[in-house]
């Protein structure tokens, strides 16, 4: 069921228990709604550009089938319920652009992606989820606390990791403790304008994608010989960086990105299974 446009979503009895799927999308005028949960049945949850909507629901404990959580872009939304941790089928949540939405949560083991952008939510000290397959995290200081604290390196399971636009505070990618990471697959590092090196990323050896992007300050990259996993390899928007390691012992490297890296010098020689090369915006460098 997909709701729009409407300035109320009352408990009247016109959600029937058996709705897997529900979507409420482009209501500006909404700011509650009148339920205490939602119904029993229900799988999917999806809130999408709500942006006068303060609380949804009083609980979560009639929703044990619940697998997806969505907010997007709800300016004002204030209240979730807290007990999300009760639901054990939980798959899934993805909190975009809410500001206001700074809530501690204990989220369930049963949790293997969790995606946040612009919205300061937290983590309660035992909250975080050890099981994650997915971290995505942009934007947003409070989330880094239990992160520095080596919450990240108990995700033994995590296999895509996305960090960009991170606070002043974290000095350094090393706090984060990457290297004990050793089943990722996919890094993303993005946006680190005040860091000046980037960890030894050596024994991350499951990884086959990794983006480098936005480090105005580095001028190295640390040797990257031992990833012989990597498949895809991206790094742009460096303009002091001056050097990268010999590719040619990323044996199994087949597409190579390279952008806006001024001061980039010459490649050393480059893996024979190298399919795919897109070199823009680095004079030095010739193709």
């Amino acid at each position: 069921m997909t709701i729009h446009l409407s300035p109320r979503i009352s408990s009247d009895g016109w959600l029937p228990d058996t709705l897997k799927k529900l979507s409420i999308s482009g209501c500006p005028d909404l700011t509650m709604l009148l339920l205490r949960t939602f119904p029993k049945a229900l799988e999917r949850l999806s809130i999408i550009s709500c942006s006068n909507l303060e609380s949804t629901i009083e609980t979560f404990e009639n929703n044990e089938f619940l697998k997806v959580i969505k907010f997007v872009d709800c300016d004002k939304l204030t209240f979730v319920p807290s007990d999300l941790h009760n639901l054990t089928f939980l798959e899934s949540i993805l909190i975009w652009n809410c500001p206001n939405m700074e809530i501690s949560f204990k989220f369930p083991n049963s949790l293997q992606e969790l995606d946040i952008k612009d919205s300061p939510i937290l983590f309660v000290e035992e909250g975080v989820p050890t099981n994650l397959k997915l971290l995505y995290v942009a934007n947003e200081a409070k989330i880094y606390k239990p992160l520095l604290k080596g919450a990240l390196q108990k995700i033994t399971s995590l296999r895509r990791l996305v960090i960009a636009r991170t606070p002043a505070s974290l000095a350094s990618l090393s706090s984060l403790c990457l290297q004990s990471l050793t089943s990722l697959e996919r890094l993303e590092i993005e946006n680190f304008p005040e860091l000046k090196t980037i960890p030894n990323l050596g024994s991350l050896i499951s990884l086959d994608s990794l983006w480098i992007k936005n480090f105005p300050n580095i001028e190295y990259i640390p040797d990257l010989g031992s990833l012989t996993s990597l498949l895809f390899l991206s790094i742009e928007e460096c303009p002091k960086l001056k050097s990268i390691p010999d590719l040619g012992s990323l044996t199994s490297l087949e597409s190579l990105w390279i952008e806006e890296c001024p001061k980039l010098k010459p490649l050393q020689s480059l893996s024979p299974p190298l399919t795919k090369l897109h070199i823009a915006r680095c004079p030095l460098l010739k193709r």
